[in-house]
């Protein structure tokens, strides 16, 4: 996570309110002046490679894909069937993912431990529509066509 901070920082020419800069406050990431520079590192970073941090990950995910369909259908002569769907497909999903690195250790490296809790919520609802043809050309041979929309994102 150290890492993902230190690449946040450079990529946006500063830090985030809402992470980054919170990693700076909390020790997670220091800031050393290096000439008109400032140099980023993590205590966490080397204690990881020399030391074995523990390092966990719980990534706990809800949600789904519902649609809500109306549809018709109509018979011409019993040679030509015609039907169609209006559909509306709604969708919900959620992850919270809860991040922690903590130093098993008792010596004084300047680390002991840091948590990154993030969460996610995507809502979308659309509209699709499909449309079918079917024509009997002889008892024993029926011709079908039918056509689907890409759904529209409201």
């Amino acid at each position: 996570m150290a890492d993902y901070f230190i690449e946040d920082i450079v990529a946006n020419n500063g830090k985030n309110p809402h992470g980054s800069d919170l990693a700076v406050q909390a020790g997670w990431i220091k800031e050393v002046p290096n000439g008109n520079n400032i140099d980023l590192s993590s205590p966490a970073v080397d204690l990881a490679k020399a030391s074995g941090l523990e390092q966990r990950q719980v990534i706990t995910t809800n949600g789904g894909i519902t649609e809500l369909a109306v549809a018709g259908a109509a018979n011409l002569n019993e040679k030509v069937f015609i039907g169609g769907t209006i559909g509306i497909p709604m969708l919900r999903y959620g992850a919270t993912r809860q991040y922690t690195e903590q130093d098993p250790g008792t010596t004084s490296n300047g680390f002991d431990a840091a948590w990154f809790d993030d969460d996610l919520i995507t809502k979308g609802v659309g509209i699709n529509v499909k449309a079918g043809v079917v024509f009997k050309a002889t008892n024993n041979l029926r011709l079908g066509f039918a056509a689907h929309s890409l759904p529209f994102i409201l």
